[in-house]
């Protein structure tokens, strides 16, 4: 049986997506790194599909389907966690004609939810190895220990970071990696250039 592409669905990986057989609809949605199939809850109910995320206040699917399933299959099917990092769900029609959209009203609030699902990308940050006294108002005092968060990185070395609340330039060369607490060894290239050390 040929699968066509569901006309509701969005492509390219960055949202739900769904397609049919004569006799099948199959949806799927992204989830972030680290969800274990435990994490995601199907429910059918009255020909409505919804699909939830612990800890989540949203649901990642949510609306009345446009064709009538077999609630009792898919219950017992459930859904797959995919290794592209999807969440799939087979769903068997009961009436073997072609659905126009995945939901009724033709309207997911699966786009907004995506968007507050997504964590943001880590912030890089530094720990401060040696002192620097700022020379001017657009510059950071910085004392070694300090964890200074980068906001940008300049070819220049002077970075301008966050500390304590404060943004402002500092010199990069005089800090080092630091991720997850732990500080990357202090015989850093870019350091011991800068104070000579050999």
């Amino acid at each position: 049986m040929r699968r066509t592409p569901g006309p509701g669905g969005v492509g390219g990986g960055s949202g739900w997506r769904w397609s049919q057989t004569e006799t099948l609809v199959r949806v799927s949605f992204p989830v972030p790194r680290g969800i274990r199939k435990s994490d995601v809850t199907l429910a059918l109910a009255d020909n409505s599909l919804r699909l939830t995320l612990r800890d989540f206040p949203q649901p990642l699917l949510d609306g009345p389907l446009w064709g009538r399933v077999n609630t009792q299959k898919a219950r017992q099917r459930g859904h797959k966690l995919t290794k592209s990092g999807r969440v799939a769900v087979t769903l068997e029609k009961l009436d073997r004609v072609p659905w126009k959209q995945l939901f009724k009203e033709g309207v997911s609030p699966v786009a907004a939810n995506y968007a507050a699902l997504t964590p943001p990308p880590p912030q890089k940050k530094l720990m401060v190895v040696y002192d620097y006294d700022s020379e001017a108002p657009n510059e950071l005092t910085i004392r070694e220990n300090d964890i200074v968060t980068v906001i940008t990185e300049d070819p220049s070395g002077w970075w301008k970071g966050e500390l304590n609340g404060t943004v402002g330039l500092f010199p990069s060369n005089f800090a080092q990696p630091y991720e997850d607490g732990v500080p990357y060894p202090a015989s850093c290239p870019h350091l011991m250039q800068k104070h000579g050390s050999t």
